[in-house]
């Protein structure tokens, strides 16, 4: 079975804003995501993995796009749009910081896939 990960994007309610979530591992700032289950699809996967990093529920709006790596390093990756049901921002063990930024003052942090 080929290994691969979700990321979600979740958008503040004007659309002038994304979430994103500063690692612990690394202190970098991304989208939320992660690695897929076995027998989770990727909407399936989307929801918790957000969940997990940010404390929200969401419902997965639509696939938005897909990224199939160049090499071994990376994974395939579903790219969804999300939004926010309910909760409230809560840090966890892979989470440091949560925070919505506009589009023009993204982090200066940020790996350049995002």
């Amino acid at each position: 079975m080929t290994k691969e990960s979700i990321t979600g994007i979740i958008f503040n309610t004007d659309r002038t804003k994304v979430l994103l979530i500063k690692r612990r591992d690394v202190p970098v700032w991304v989208l939320p995501g992660g690695g897929l289950e076995a027998n989770e699809t990727p909407q399936q996967g989307e929801i918790r993995e957000l969940e997990e990093e940010t404390g929200y529920k969401v419902k997965v709006k639509k696939k938005i796009a897909e990224y199939s790596p160049l090499c071994s390093l990376a994974k395939f990756t579903h790219y969804f749009e999300c939004a926010i049901l309910s909760g409230s921002p809560i840090l966890g063990d892979e989470t440091k910081e949560i925070a919505f930024f506009p589009f023009d003052q993204l982090p200066y942090r940020i790996p350049p896939p995002y």
